[in-house]
């Protein structure tokens, strides 16, 4: 994992700052929280295992009134483009070719899914619990342009998608068909977990990584409230009603066929 400072590469680790701190005292502080960029490549598969062409880049900067979400990657065209809109949520879209982010509040487990595709469709979700989504299909700016091998992405994540507390988040990449389907991770499960039979499963929240906006926005930057969520607490209780009289949304039908992403 690596966050950009002025013509710098730095990775972003307790182990990494501390040192530094000790030498280079105030000033080393500054440079802490001026950091505006964070980049991350893809390096492994979701099991730990390195992967064998060139890595999905992602970029993390300030949006107008959101996160920008950057993407450089390879373009496998494979599987070929899902039959939707291009510049419109499609749902089921994991099971294309993809690159996704999760942001996590640890605590409260609630989180965004933000799925991008190279062929320009996108898919949003948040979810309350693991795999526990209550609104999906969310309308996002994004913009893409692709050439044989490669593609690129631009996404503005608006601030009412994000649950309050961000701390945690990982990335992910699919491509792929049948047999050749490639699951990838930035924080993989590591291979001295993995049980035998065990399938991908992007939804293990107990191995995302420390995550704070403000190493984007500064210090003193507080995340903006968001309605969507706000207004999640009703929409719990409603389900919750639903449950308890023997009657299934139709999010949580969706959430039993869901798998991996």
């Amino acid at each position: 994992m690596l966050v950009g400072h002025a013509g710098w590469s730095l990775p972003w680790t307790d182990e990494w700052w501390q040192p530094l701190q000790k030498e280079a005292g105030n000033d080393c502080k500054e440079l802490q929280w001026d950091v505006l960029s964070m980049d991350f490549k893809i390096e492994h598969t979701w099991d730990g295992l390195p992967i064998c062409h060139e890595p999905v880049w992602i970029g993390l900067r300030p949006g107008d009134g959101g996160l920008m979400m950057e993407v450089k990657a390879p373009f496998f065209n494979d599987p070929s483009a899902p039959p939707g809109e291009a510049g419109k949520p499609f749902e089921g879209l994991w099971h294309y070719e993809v690159v996704e982010a999760f942001f996590l509040n640890d605590r409260t487990k609630q989180y965004l899914e933000v799925e991008l595709c190279p062929h320009g469709q996108h898919l949003v979700i948040l979810l309350s619990g693991r795999r526990h989504s209550w609104k999906q299909e969310l309308p996002l700016a994004f913009e893409v342009s692709r050439s044989e091998t490669t593609w690129e992405g631009k996404a503005l994540l608006p601030w009412n998608y994000f649950p309050p507390g961000v701390e945690k988040f990982n990335l992910y990449a699919i491509h792929g068909s049948k047999a050749g389907r490639t699951y990838e991770a930035l924080y993989p499960i590591p291979q001295d977990e993995i049980q035998k039979g065990q399938e991908p499963d992007f939804h293990r929240l107990e191995y995302f990584k420390s995550f704070s906006l403000n190493m984007i926005f500064g210090k003193d930057w507080k995340q903006p409230e968001s309605d969507l969520w706000m207004s999640q607490k009703s929409i719990a209780k409603e389900e919750i009603v639903l449950l308890t009289n023997g009657v299934s949304s139709d999010l949580t039908e969706r959430r039993r066929k869901r798998k991996v992403c």
